[in-house]
């Protein structure tokens, strides 16, 4: 863990900690500086403040679900106001993580239900030239979904592309694999641009 176990403790013993989340969020800050982080220690925080306040399996994972969708909120605000710069024909314009991120879920997303799926994820690779099993796919989902229901919504897709790019989420299968869509995208609609004005040029031409 991020921290000293015996900090879990202490907050509980001296500082009144009574929650997971007052822990996370009040008493280390942890769920403000590194949200991946914090989501990985929680059933740690669980066990250790359990043992202290005598909580069943259930009153535990009760206090990780809550602390999950403290964390999910959090990360999700800053996500949704972060604003990347970018050049659009030699000037410089402004583009929120909504937009900048939503073409490529929906590229993703090729059954058009909202989510992306196992499945989907396989197929994406496909089409870049890689192969991965059904097994790699779902542990690619199981990496960001954050509410536990087998497939990734934009919320939890955006958290890990903009968390990506600032630095706080490394070596994200699914981050890289938006990434690798992108470029593709991108490559594509220069091709398709430069075969446009070659086909100019040759009506001018002639």
């Amino acid at each position: 863990m991020p921290f000293i176990e015996c900090e879990v403790r202490y907050a509980v013993q001296y500082e009144y900690a009574c929650h997971v989340k007052d822990f996370i969020a009040r008493r280390t800050r942890l769920a403000f500086l590194n949200v991946q982080a914090a989501r990985e220690c929680l059933p740690r925080v669980a066990d250790l403040m359990g043992e202290e306040l005598g909580w069943d399996e259930a009153r535990r994972a009760e206090e990780i679900a809550d602390a999950e969708g403290l964390i999910k909120s959090m990360g999700l605000r800053a996500a949704r106001t972060s604003v990347f710069r970018l050049r659009e024909g030699g000037t410089e314009v402004e583009q929120s993580a909504d937009e900048k991120y939503r073409k490529v879920f929906d590229d993703l997303d090729a059954d058009r239900t909202g989510v992306l799926r196992p499945a989907e994820l396989v197929e994406a690779y496909k089409q870049l030239g890689v192969t991965i099993d059904i097994q790699d796919a779902i542990n690619m989902v199981n990496e960001v979904d954050t509410n536990r229901n087998g497939v990734v919504d934009f919320e939890e897709f955006l958290l890990i592309m903009v968390g990506a790019s600032q630095g706080a989420i490394v070596d994200n299968r699914l981050h890289m694999l938006a990434q690798l869509t992108m470029e593709q995208a991108c490559l594509e609609e220069e091709g398709a641009t430069s075969a446009q004005v070659e086909g100019e040029k040759s009506l001018v031409e002639a």
